[in-house]
């Protein structure tokens, strides 16, 4: 539905907006973003791109916005998307506009299908992506509890 609202809005499929506003600013050029038979692009998911591309957008994020100096995602709009929205989650994680958080932890990540995921830790000003293959039968062989775990180890190496 977000998609379709963008494209009435701008004009243009959500995947031409996300490549003017965002994906180029950031200098994202190995992306594939699947699109429904109407035209319209996947709003929140169908992303296809590289760990090194998804880091760009994790430290854009991470650095309130900013990209190579440049402001590419308003400042507040980070702050309103990194908020949470959806409570009560398993594994005590929360959800804001499409970026998940565990607070306990102060993590915020994206979480891409069969485990593709860019954590951004603000205290330690580090990022971790995580990549994996994904399963046609099932989302993922990795539990979220044990992708933390992961992440919490690396994130232990920054002390």
């Amino acid at each position: 539905i977000l998609s379709g609202i963008v494209q009435a809005a701008t004009g243009k499929t959500m995947s031409d907006y996300g490549k003017d506003v965002l994906f180029d600013p950031l200098g994202i050029t190995n992306l594939k973003w699947e699109i429904y038979k109407d035209g319209v692009t996947l709003g929140a998911f169908g992303i296809l791109t590289t760990a090194r591309e998804m880091a760009k957008i994790a430290q854009c994020v991470l650095d309130s916005g900013r990209y190579e100096g440049n402001q590419i995602i308003p400042q507040d709009w980070v702050t309103m998307m990194l908020s949470p929205k959806v409570t009560g989650l398993h594994d005590d994680l929360v959800f804001g506009y499409f970026w998940w958080e565990l607070p306990s932890k102060g993590y915020h990540f994206m979480w891409g299908h069969g485990g593709q995921y860019a954590f951004i830790i603000p205290e330690k000003k580090m990022l971790v992506v995580i990549t994996s293959l994904t399963q046609l039968d099932d989302d993922v062989n990795i539990p979220i509890s044990k992708i933390i775990g992961i992440v919490d180890r690396i994130a232990e190496t920054a002390d």
